[in-house]
């Protein structure tokens, strides 16, 4: 658990905060300035309305990036909300001694499985991913599967509330994998 801020992990530099938005993008500054593009990670961390919502990012880079709140697709608008992030910059190092590293794919990712390979061995990984870029619209989040100690399957699934259901539009995932023991 990282406090907000900056945090040196081992080399690789890592930021922490909270920003609110709604279902505009807001543009968010880092702290710092990343050395390359950070992953990031995103999550609304308040309840201000009924319908579930997810988190979307795009022109991630080493000085800020972009972030927004989005409905299902039928619901549309949504008020604001507080929402934290975590970015790391790529790379790898350990965390209270658990070994880590963060990622990121290129824009190939769409609602076809997609392998990635870790750089090292895990003996019981732990991972999470996010879509760092925002090349289609609907509301969408990365699903995975096959998780081992050399990698991962993850795509982008798109919610269900109208016939259309697949995210022909490729994506950027970002990730971060750790050592659960």
């Amino acid at each position: 658990m990282l406090e907000s801020g900056t945090h040196p992990l081992d080399g690789v530099n890592a930021e922490a905060g909270r920003v609110t938005t709604d279902h505009s993008f807001r543009f968010l500054g880092f702290d710092q300035n990343f050395s390359s593009t950070p992953v990031v990670f995103s999550q609304a961390e308040s309840y201000r309305g009924p319908h579930a919502v997810v988190t979307r990012h795009r022109n991630v880079s080493s000085n800020g990036m972009s972030v927004r709140l989005q409905e299902q697709n039928s619901y549309g608008a949504h008020m604001n909300e507080s929402v934290g992030y975590l970015a790391v910059e790529e790379g790898r190092g350990s965390l209270g001694g658990a070994a880590f590293e963060a990622g990121w794919t290129p824009d190939s990712v769409t609602h076809r499985w997609h392998r990635i390979s870790f750089d090292r061995s895990y003996d019981d990984p732990r991972f999470v991913a996010d879509v760092q870029t925002y090349n289609g619209s609907d509301a969408a989040e990365v699903r995975y599967r096959t998780l081992s100690s050399s990698g991962v399957e993850v795509r982008i699934e798109e919610e269900r509330s109208d016939d259309e259901v697949f995210h022909r539009n490729s994506e950027s995932v970002g990730y971060l994998v750790f050592d659960g023991a």
